[in-house]
């Protein structure tokens, strides 16, 4: 062989080489999972064939390797992988069922009156027994007095069901609220109640005004004159009962909290740090303190002991006893992220008196997946060679959730949570392979190589026609 024919021999082989390599590194990529490959499991049982679901526990946080719960994978009995889905379990809304309020009939001295604290007989518990009488029946119009503290949400109308030997009626009737019994709040709309027997012309609802109102008071119009008493009174209208009714009722996503103790990262307890042991969904984190105090702080965190910490938000941290003994408190923050390592960092001059806790709040989420081949099923995290499952999800939304879709039945846990640390793949970092990344560095460098060799062929092949 000789000099000029080594760079060609040379350049022809290469690519082969790179071909080789390649292929060996995807091929590495694309193995697929199996159960040993994962540090956590948890065998959970259910019906075969539907879909089953399971609220992710605490421990599988604590085992995972990748913050976007990437690693996480379920099994069926013979190693196969499953379907699933993650989702944050959402809120709910619910339509408290009506109540029966407790009513009192109040003879004012005239229209225009409202009752006061010194007309009410309470219990000790603080609900009405009892109203007296300013005036006399044939005084004024007909009031009643409502109770509003013994239901369990605050009403949106007001159902009135007449007495069974009431007369037909027809009558405005004007509406006040208090919650003191020391100010009355006038509702502007006035309202119209109507029953001639229970046919379709009845009008028994009241529409009730917003706000804190503990105490309604009902005011009916008087009567036209023809109507009155051969006595000159107005004619009784005596509710038999008075029914509140509730608005929907909305219950947001369930959070989950832990509180971890603060540990001093210097000899001038200006910094405090947190480690929470796993990458949580964090929705709020706190800081609360535990006497008297006022300081601004720096949060910040990062996701592996080796990264620069990075900068979240710069609050006040403080709590102050007012007055009358009330303790006010700083808020938490607000925060989408699962860093599982924080740093609170004094701002001013100012230093801490002890660490402060860190409480952290994070979204409940839970594991859906399709009951398919044989129980029981494992659940399997903690993999930092494990990609994110991008192939083979459970398509959910499509299937469960409409109404008449398939419910989903809560999987059993057989036993707790195992965890059998694994090392973790060399050049891995939150389950990242980095040998594509190696193999695109790999190609760069052989193209400018191959680059270069060209040029140093074209050139010699120059010199010898000259």
């Amino acid at each position: 062989m000789t000099d000029k024919q080594g760079p060609a021999v040379f350049s022809s082989l290469l690519p082969l080489f790179l071909l080789g390599l390649a292929g060996a590194l995807s091929g590495q990529e694309a193995k697929v999972p199996e159960p040993e490959d994962f540090a956590g499991s948890l065998v959970l049982t259910g019906t075969p064939g539907g879909l089953l679901g399971f609220e992710i526990p605490e421990a599988v946080y604590q085992g995972i390797e990748r913050p976007d719960m990437g690693d996480i994978r379920v099994f069926d009995e013979a190693g196969n992988v499953v379907p699933f889905v993650i989702r944050r379990v959402p809120g709910s809304v619910f339509i408290p069922p009506p109540e029966e309020v407790p009513f009192f009939r109040w003879e004012q001295e005239d229209d225009t009156a409202l009752p006061a604290s010194t007309d009410i007989m309470f219990s000790t518990d603080g609900t009405v027994l009892n109203i007296k009488s300013r005036g006399l029946p044939s005084s004024a119009a007909s009031a009643y007095l409502l109770d509003l503290s013994g239901l369990s949400h605050t009403p949106s109308m007001l159902n009135i069901v007449p007495g069974k030997e009431e007369k037909a009626y027809h009558t405005g009737v004007q509406i006040y609220s208090s919650s003191d019994l020391a100010r009355w709040r006038k509702f502007e709309k006035r309202q119209t109640l109507a029953w001639f027997g229970g046919g379709t012309a009845d009008r028994n609802s009241l529409e009730l005004p917003q706000g804190d109102k503990r105490y309604l008071l009902l005011k009916f119009d008087r009567p036209p004159a023809d109507r009155l008493t051969p006595e000159g009174s107005s004619p009784d209208i005596r509710p038999r009962k008075i029914t509140a009714v509730f608005d929907a009722v909305e219950i947001p996503p369930a959070v989950r909290e832990k509180t971890i103790a603060g540990t001093w990262q210097g000899k001038d307890k200006r910094i405090a740090g947190y480690a929470l042991g796993g990458f949580y969904p964090l929705t709020a984190i706190d800081f609360p303190l535990s006497q008297a105090d006022s300081i601004e702080v720096n949060v910040k965190n990062k996701f592996a002991p080796e990264d620069e910490w990075s900068f979240v938000a710069r609050t006040n941290l403080f709590r102050i006893s007012t007055g009358t003994g009330e303790i006010r408190v700083s808020e938490a923050l607000d925060i989408h992220s699962s860093a599982p390592f924080w740093e609170l960092e004094a701002a001013g001059d100012v230093a801490f008196s002890a660490p402060p806790d860190c409480t952290i709040r994070w979204a409940v989420y839970e594991l859906v997946f399709l009951g398919r081949g044989a129980g029981p099923w494992t659940l399997a995290w903690g993999s930092g060679d494990c990609r994110p499952q991008t192939e083979g999800d459970l398509k959910l939304p499509e299937i469960a959730g409409e109404t008449g879709g398939p419910e989903i039945e809560n999987a059993r846990p057989l036993g707790e949570p195992l965890y059998r640390p694994r090392p973790r793949a060399a050049g891995s970092r939150f389950g990242v392979n980095w040998g594509q990344f190696i193999l695109w560095t790999i190609l760069i460098l052989a193209v400018l190589f191959l680059s270069g060799l060209a040029l140093y062929i074209a050139r010699s092949m120059k010199k010898e026609h000259i």
